[in-house]
């Protein structure tokens, strides 16, 4: 019997995104889901969120599933209060978006961005505990709307990696090679700089209890930076997972695989 592996997909659409126009996002994951059709993957490919949308613009992502028995609602994602806490004129990551001199996004927009984001590692917990119904039978990689093939390779020689079908479950990520040489959020005062690329996070052997783990601690370190209440907190979800990493190594070496792979 084969291994089961699981490939979800997640994708909001944003009447508006500062960092890349909607035909990015559409062209990248028209390419997901030729690849996934290419590898014959279509039984094991679900998209979560905003599916509809995306079917009804990228016909070849038509064999795509839903979860089951979950519902995505984007104006009741968590992390409000969090979310709330960045200032409105805080900026986002390499935005294209600019008002004379300044860089700087519609008002309240950040919030929108970073209550998105930060679902991630919840959306990745979600999925893999309605897809995964048996204690570590079951590899599982959340993908982000538009990644290349060399990451689409990358997260399957995990998935299928035999090594860790014997191994407890950690998640999986890209590392950078070396921290981004422009300020997070292209503010001068933006200076903390992630290690983490959130582009794709896989588990291998998820169980109930991993996921729990991995949301409670990601959740507890979001508070803890969104409480400092800076002018700028600067932080996405690859800052979160970033911290985690940095930080506690005894968390981290219960969290993490390493070593972690590179970009």
């Amino acid at each position: 019997m084969a291994y089961p592996i699981y490939i979800v997909m997640y994708y909001v659409h944003l009447w508006y995104n500062p960092k890349h126009d909607e035909q990015y996002y559409l062209d990248g994951i028209k390419n997901t889901c030729r690849y996934i059709q290419r590898n014959a993957l279509q039984k094991a490919f679900y998209i979560y969120g905003d599916r509809q949308f995306v079917i009804k613009h990228v016909p070849e992502c038509r064999f795509s599933k839903a979860l089951p028995h979950v519902r995505f609602l984007p104006w009741n994602l968590p992390h409000k209060e969090e979310c709330d806490s960045i200032e409105a004129t805080c900026q986002l990551k390499f935005a294209e978006y600019r008002v004379g001199d300044s860089w700087l996004l519609p008002k309240d927009y950040l919030k929108v961005l970073c209550r998105i984001w930060m679902f991630k590692v919840r959306a990745l917990v979600k999925a893999a505990d309605v897809l995964i119904t048996s204690p570590s039978e079951g590899h599982i990689a959340l993908i982000d709307a538009a990644i290349d093939d060399r990451s689409h390779n990358k997260v399957l020689r995990i998935l299928n990696a035999e090594h860790l079908k014997s191994k407890p479950p950690r998640l999986h990520a890209q590392k950078y090679h070396k921290q981004p040489a422009r300020t997070w959020f292209g503010r001068e005062d933006c200076m903390a700089q992630p290690s983490l690329n959130a582009k794709y996070l896989v588990v291998n052997n998820y169980t109930e209890r991993f996921g729990r783990k991995l949301d409670s601690l990601f959740n507890a370190e979001l508070i803890r930076l969104a409480a400092r209440r800076e002018p700028c907190p600067c932080f996405d979800e690859e800052m979160v997972l970033t911290r985690l990493f940095n930080v506690n190594k005894s968390v981290s070496d219960s969290i993490f695989y390493n070593p972690l792979y590179f970009m």
